[in-house]
Protein backbone atom coordinates (compact mmCIF):
# COMPACT_ATOMS: atom_id res chain seq x y z
CA UNK A 1 0.00 0.00 0.00
CA UNK A 2 0.97 3.59 -0.30
CA UNK A 3 0.21 6.60 1.39
CA UNK A 4 -1.23 9.98 -0.34
CA UNK A 5 -2.15 13.11 1.13
CA UNK A 6 -4.68 15.40 -1.33
CA UNK A 7 -5.95 18.82 -0.89
CA UNK A 8 -9.22 19.46 -2.37
CA UNK A 9 -11.16 23.42 -2.43
CA UNK A 10 -13.90 23.56 -0.18
CA UNK A 11 -14.53 21.67 3.50
CA UNK A 12 -16.25 18.17 2.51
CA UNK A 13 -18.51 16.84 4.83
CA UNK A 14 -16.99 14.27 7.16
CA UNK A 15 -19.06 11.41 5.29
CA UNK A 16 -16.50 11.65 2.64
CA UNK A 17 -13.67 9.78 4.71
CA UNK A 18 -15.70 6.91 4.47
CA UNK A 19 -15.75 6.79 0.73
CA UNK A 20 -11.96 7.61 0.20
CA UNK A 21 -11.04 4.44 3.30
CA UNK A 22 -9.11 7.68 4.72
CA UNK A 23 -6.45 7.41 7.57
CA UNK A 24 -6.93 11.41 7.96
CA UNK A 25 -9.78 13.88 6.76
CA UNK A 26 -9.35 17.65 8.46
CA UNK A 27 -10.58 21.11 7.11
CA UNK A 28 -7.99 23.73 6.68
CA UNK A 29 -8.96 26.87 8.37
CA UNK A 30 -8.43 28.64 4.82
CA UNK A 31 -11.19 26.34 3.68
CA UNK A 32 -9.48 23.53 1.91
CA UNK A 33 -9.81 19.64 2.83
CA UNK A 34 -6.93 17.38 3.32
CA UNK A 35 -7.31 13.94 3.19
CA UNK A 36 -4.61 10.84 3.96
CA UNK A 37 -5.17 7.68 2.57
CA UNK A 38 -3.72 4.47 0.83
CA UNK A 39 -4.29 2.76 -2.40
CA UNK A 40 -2.59 -1.12 -3.32
CA UNK A 41 -1.08 0.99 -6.56
CA UNK A 42 -1.11 3.62 -9.04
CA UNK A 43 -3.91 2.61 -11.14
CA UNK A 44 -6.30 2.60 -7.67
CA UNK A 45 -5.00 6.33 -7.53
CA UNK A 46 -5.83 7.16 -11.42
CA UNK A 47 -9.51 5.72 -10.46
CA UNK A 48 -10.15 7.85 -7.86
CA UNK A 49 -8.59 11.31 -9.40
CA UNK A 50 -11.14 10.31 -12.59
CA UNK A 51 -13.92 9.69 -10.11
CA UNK A 52 -13.14 12.78 -8.39
CA UNK A 53 -13.10 15.16 -11.89
CA UNK A 54 -16.02 13.33 -12.50
CA UNK A 55 -17.72 14.56 -9.51
CA UNK A 56 -16.37 18.22 -9.81
CA UNK A 57 -14.25 18.26 -6.97
CA UNK A 58 -11.38 20.47 -7.50
CA UNK A 59 -7.97 18.70 -6.49
CA UNK A 60 -5.20 21.54 -5.55
CA UNK A 61 -2.68 19.40 -4.51
CA UNK A 62 -1.46 15.11 -4.43
CA UNK A 63 1.68 14.39 -2.57
CA UNK A 64 3.02 10.73 -2.28
CA UNK A 65 3.68 10.13 1.52
CA UNK A 66 6.89 8.41 2.89
CA UNK A 67 5.36 5.76 4.89
CA UNK A 68 6.82 7.32 8.07
CA UNK A 69 4.05 9.81 7.71
CA UNK A 70 1.41 7.26 7.94
CA UNK A 71 3.10 6.06 10.67
CA UNK A 72 2.63 9.57 12.48
CA UNK A 73 -1.31 10.09 11.30
CA UNK A 74 -2.68 7.31 12.43
CA UNK A 75 -1.37 7.96 16.26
Amino acid sequence: MTSYQIELSGHLDSTWGEWFRTVDLSHLPDGRTRITFELPDQSALLGLLLRLHGLGLELLSLERLPVEALLVAEQ
